[in-house]
């Protein structure tokens, strides 16, 4: 160790200074980048210089620049991601399975009871033509409404497809991603160190898998990430395994050749698709097999002004009863509204049907069919205000756990200005010490063998 080994520990100092600053401005700068986890310098002493009165300090030395990043945070914010996606994605669907009903003032509960005020007019003058053509297009328009509706869900059904497939998409896309920075962090960290701005961009990879499709993260000993869904892994290293969606009516999601079990946001969409819109359509289907059966029964048991039996009113396609409910009769001189003991213009059975109104017909004839479609819309209503609640409060939630996030892993302008000061002033004591130094060693210099002249 040469004489005043001072000026070797002040420059330690000096550079220890300048990359304390260097990276107090690399956090300033990307304050407000997505995903940036703010970096720290880590020093520690340099090997003491051992002197002949001891272990002597020789300065300091950057161990590494570190991210203040916590994995409990990170785990806490993802599991709330998960469940947010989910929920958001069945809220949002719910919502528009709920819409396509346009209850009340265009939906089907309001053309029922059209139907049933058209059928007591007929009753009140069963000659009247005009009553007749009404409680026709008052049919037409309740059977109208229901196609209607069923054409919607379909859409929708469509839609909701496609945005899965969608997901699933951006899902592979994100993994192709993550096994490409597996790769170039694995080779950074082995003649580098940790390269922190590549594993900013992995845990933003990573919070996007969370919340697309809930899956969950394992750090290796080489840096590298694990993806695992279900037991399975997505991305190990470099190597990914692609996830695809099978058809209808299941929509099962599938990673190497095995069902997953998905969360996020596929999970949402996928419980909407397989069970939503399937039981809700399955009710609407059963509703009007219900309608189409009593109106016919009834109107079977009447006759027409011209003392014929009431043949079939409604009819339906038993591959898609909902879509296809049709009103048969087009002359409303076939409508059956006569009746014993008063034919052939009593009307008795224009009374009849119109009595279906408080018929237990509907529900295996537990329901009405006003309480019934009253039953069906309070209950989706219900289910959608019920998961649109959930998903508020798991905003909530989310923002609470990101804000906790933010803070612990965030840039705050106001500390890094503290950090600024603090390297800046230690770098000019060391300047400060090196120009000290420097002095004493010229006088060293300049007056060494000048002594008595």
């Amino acid at each position: 160790m040469p004489d005043f080994s001072a000026l070797n520990t002040a420059y330690s100092g000096l550079r220890a200074a300048q990359v304390g600053i260097d990276t107090a401005s690399h956090n300033v700068a990307n304050a407000h980048t997505k995903g940036y986890t703010r970096q720290i310098v880590d020093l520690q002493t340099r090997f003491p210089f051992l002197s002949q009165y001891g272990p002597l300090g020789s300065g300091v030395e950057v161990a590494r620049i570190s991210r203040v990043r916590d994995a409990f945070l990170d785990d806490r914010v993802r599991s709330a991601y998960d469940t947010q996606g989910s929920l958001k994605e069945r809220a949002d669907l719910l919502g528009r399975l709920e819409g396509q009903m346009n209850e009340p003032d265009l939906g089907v509960s309001r053309a029922l009871g059209e139907v049933w005020s058209a059928f007591e007019d007929v009753a009140l003058s069963p000659s009247d033509s005009a009553a007749r053509s009404n409680a026709l297009s008052e049919l037409q328009n309740l059977t109208g409404r229901i196609n209607g509706v069923r054409a919607g869900w379909d859409r929708l059904q469509g839609d909701a497809a496609d945005r899965l497939r969608l997901r699933i998409d951006d899902a592979n896309l994100a993994l192709r991603q993550l096994a490409e920075l597996n790769t170039e962090i694995q080779e950074t960290t082995a003649f580098a160190g940790a390269p922190n701005d590549l594993l900013d961009q992995r845990d933003l990879l990573i919070d996007k898998l969370a919340q697309t499709v809930g899956a969950t993260s394992q750090v290796q000993s080489n840096g590298t990430v694990r993806m695992v869904l279900g037991g399975v892994g997505l991305v190990d290293g470099s190597s990914i395994q692609s996830m695809s969606v099978g058809a209808p009516p299941g929509y099962a999601i599938t990673a190497a050749g095995s069902t997953v079990t998905v969360g996020g946001e596929v999970a949402g969409i996928q419980k909407f698709l397989t069970t939503d819109l399937t039981t809700y359509r399955t009710r609407l289907d059963t509703f009007s097999i219900d309608l189409v059966n009593a109106f016919n029964t009834q109107h079977a048991l009447g006759e027409t002004a011209a003392a014929t039996p009431g043949g079939a009113l409604l009819s339906y396609n038993a591959a898609n009863p909902s879509g296809s409910i049709a009103v048969v009769i087009t002359n409303p001189a076939l409508l059956a509204m006569s009746g014993a003991p008063y034919a052939p213009n009593s009307g008795t059975n224009a009374q009849a049907m119109a009595n279906l109104r408080n018929s237990l017909s509907a529900n295996t004839n537990t329901l009405t069919f006003d309480a019934s479609i009253r039953q069906f819309i309070t209950e989706l209503g219900a289910l959608t205000q019920n998961e649109t609640q959930a998903t508020r409060s798991q905003d909530e939630l989310v923002a609470a756990a990101e804000l906790t996030r933010k803070g612990t892993q965030g840039v705050s302008l106001d500390e890094e200005m503290v950090q600024m000061l603090q390297f800046q002033h230690s770098y000019s004591a060391s300047a400060r010490m090196m120009t000290t130094v420097d002095q004493m060693l010229e006088t060293l210099i300049k007056g060494t063998g000048m002594v008595g002249r």
